[in-house]
């Protein structure tokens, strides 16, 4: 299982500027549905984090919850999805945690 936490605001002009619903929905279909297409959990969340830009930052966030078999084509698709999102948003990271399922 992989959670990854996305910042929805980024500097643009020097301003911070909110990640808008429909390039976030944009994204989710070209990117993580495309990768996963048997499913995923996206909930709302508020977060903050210490960035070496602007200090301490304060942002809404999505958290995307992704249940997958620990093998080299998921962990593949994953680092893809936060790299798409890194240069489509202009963001520092994506917070990322993974933890590996019992066997069944």
């Amino acid at each position: 299982m992989t959670e990854l936490f996305f910042g929805m605001s980024r500097i643009e002009g020097g301003r911070t500027v909110d990640i808008s619903e429909s390039d976030w929905q944009r994204f989710v279909e070209e990117s993580i549905a495309a990768s996963f297409p048997d499913g995923f959990t996206v909930v709302e969340a508020l977060g903050q984090y210490r960035s070496g830009i602007q200090g301490t930052v304060r942002e809404r966030s999505k958290l995307v919850i992704i249940v997958h078999r620990a093998v080299p084509l998921n962990t593949h698709a994953i680092d893809g999805i936060v790299a798409e999102y890194k240069r489509r948003f202009g963001q520092e990271e994506v917070l990322r945690v993974s933890i590996p399922l019992a066997s069944q």
